[in-house]
């Protein structure tokens, strides 16, 4: 039990979740915080690299055939995410095909615009 606790304070204090819980309180707070946008950039440029290091130094531990499965596995619904999301706006939402493509592909610009979605304040 002392090394499950342990495991779970040390992935509590790591950046990745000390991000997370810090803007998740901002937005709860409704805060206005802002930090520069280099700032912001660098941030996340270091929070991908390190989920991504960390994320490959366990898989490298653990190279198996299940693990290239389960890559393998979010390969596919990857892939397959537009075909499903395309149609799924389309109907479920009321979307025209321009919008619905403008959504799938993440231009939301374009639905700005047209005062489908409001802008940001």
């Amino acid at each position: 039990m002392t090394d499950l606790s342990t495991l779970a304070f040390a992935n509590l204090l790591s950046p990745m979740v000390l991000c997370f819980v810090l803007g998740a309180l901002a937005a709860w707070l409704r805060s206005d915080l802002d930090m520069p946008e280099a700032m912001v950039r660098g941030m996340s440029l270091y929070l991908m690299l390190a989920i991504g290091f960390k994320g490959g130094v366990a898989m490298a531990g653990n190279a198996s055939m299940a693990a290239l499965l389960a890559v393998l596995a979010a390969a596919g619904l990857i892939f397959l995410l537009p075909f499903v999301a395309f149609p799924l706006l389309r109907v479920a939402a009321g979307l025209s095909r321009v919008d619905a493509g403008a959504l799938r592909f993440g231009r939301r610009d374009h639905l700005r615009h047209r005062g489908r979605i409001p802008a940001r304040n």
